[in-house]
């Protein structure tokens, strides 16, 4: 099913695999202040530990919490 899907975003335009449209779906809910049990579902997951995966390291937030400390370091 996947793979249908990626030809309908290649056809569209949008360079990007069907995962990686999910994935960042998530990151976005999770940025705006989604619960994890929202995401899961809307994902439509039926495990919370599989959802749990998306709340990974998410590079704006990295960027957040460095900025944060002494510009001396």
């Amino acid at each position: 099913m996947a793979h249908i899907f990626e030809r309908w975003l290649a056809g569209m335009g949008v360079d990007m695999s069907a995962h990686m449209l999910r994935r960042t779906f998530a990151t976005q809910l999770l940025r705006h202040g989604a619960t994890l049990r929202d995401i899961q579902q809307l994902l439509g997951q039926r495990s919370l530990k599989t959802t749990a995966a998306y709340g990974g390291a998410d590079p704006q937030k990295l960027e957040e919490g460095l900025s944060k400390l002494p510009s001396s370091w």
